[in-house]
């Protein structure tokens, strides 16, 4: 109870009066930002928008040097490499770390009822959130305003989010968020819809960068894959399963070395597919993938040629944590994963994995595992 008392103090009243002022009181009007560098990692969210049957959208969020958060609009319906609007549109507030964000697609074609929530870390230390009140037919956002949900992060860590389903696989409306705390290990809010700030929960262990969750809307049982990087800078894992809890940490085969100060992502191309992506010692973006639970064995492996479990290598250049996300919901052939980083020029730089041109094929795997991954490609500069 003395860790979750630390993180979800009331003591930090008089420095939430002031920072407060400076994460809400920006105009509500958002404006279009001006090319520049982007501080941090992006993060970037796909969904199904509720408009012609599969057509997606995707955001991408960024921090500016202004330290407000700001987000560009851009398509990805499966099968497609997608296009990207060239304005970035300011958020407002002043954050303190990268962002994170989840979307809820549409429940159905021309509901046009998708929500997405984006997190960050404020100016007090706390967590805070804003969540799209409506998205048009062609993806474009209409946010609501800055939510403070409290605790204290630790500094120089990002918060991840989720959604998750009934058991008869409906939407829920409660969205979950996960931070490291001031004690080092990982906590998690949730909030099924009935309150504004959720509950605390420690989850333990010593996480040293911002942590990342895979939950696939598409499944109707509970489950959740959180990735984090250990005291001993690789990457483990810890998953909620059958038995309604979630269960130890476990280091992921493969002993990949986690850049200091960068975090993993993961996406969930298809249902029971887990693809992981980190940013390596050497600077260069590294995949690895488990079906099932089970982890892939390819080669080459890093970092040594003598380990159990591939982790292949995607180029290098990258100065920030990766951001992964694909449209798909449930299963299909035709998801390709789009992967974002910050480049050594301080730009959004994107990677796509094309999917298999054979209609049917199964997305697991591809052949090779490595198949249909593009170059680095500008996004566009920073807001």
């Amino acid at each position: 109870m003395k860790y979750k008392t630390s993180i979800i103090s009331i003591a930090m009243a008089t420095i939430v009066l002031v920072s407060m002022v400076s994460v809400v009181s920006a105009a509500s009007t958002p404006k279009v930002g001006v090319p520049a560098t982007i501080t941090g990692a992006p993060a970037a969210v796909a969904y199904f928008n509720g408009g012609a049957a599969g057509s997606a959208n995707a955001l991408v969020f960024a921090i500016g040097t202004d330290g407000q958060l700001y987000y560009r609009v851009g398509t990805c319906a499966p099968g497609a490499i997608g296009t990207w609007g060239a304005a970035w549109v300011s958020l407002s507030g002043y954050a303190t770390s990268d962002p994170g964000a989840v979307a809820n697609p549409a429940t159905a074609v021309g509901t046009f009822d998708s929500q997405v929530n984006v997190f960050v870390r404020g100016g007090d230390g706390a967590l805070w959130t804003r969540a799209t009140t409506a998205i048009t037919a062609a993806g474009v956002p209409t946010f609501g305003a800055w939510t403070r949900i409290g605790g204290y992060m630790a500094d120089n860590t990002g918060p991840a989010a989720y959604r998750w389903t009934t058991a008869t696989g409906s939407i829920n409306p409660g969205v979950g968020a996960l931070v490291v705390g001031s004690d080092g290990a990982l906590w998690q809010n949730w909030n099924d819809g009935s309150s504004t700030t959720g509950v605390w929960t420690s989850l333990g262990g010593t996480v040293t960068a911002t942590p990342a969750v895979a939950k696939d809307p598409a499944k109707t049982t509970a489950s959740a894959d959180i990735f984090v990087r250990g005291t001993n800078g690789v990457l483990w894992q810890k998953s909620w399963g059958s038995t309604g809890a979630f269960g130890a940490y476990a280091q992921v085969p493969g002993n990949a070395y986690l850049q200091p100060g960068t975090g993993p992502t993961v996406c969930e191309p298809t249902t029971g597919r887990l693809d992981v992506f980190v940013t390596g010692s050497d600077g260069a973006l590294w995949h690895n993938w488990a079906l099932a639970g089970a982890w892939q064995v390819q080669a080459p492996v890093w970092p040594n040629p003598t380990g159990i479990t591939a982790w292949q290598q995607q180029s290098g250049g990258i100065t920030s944590s990766p951001s992964a996300t694909t449209a798909a919901i449930g299963a299909g052939p035709t998801n390709p994963i789009y992967v974002f980083a910050r480049g050594a020029d301080g730009f959004v730089y994107q990677k796509v994995q094309a999917p298999p041109t054979a209609t049917g094929a199964p997305i697991t795997p591809f052949v090779p595992p490595e198949a249909g991954w593009g170059a680095w490609v500008l996004q566009y500069a920073g807001p």
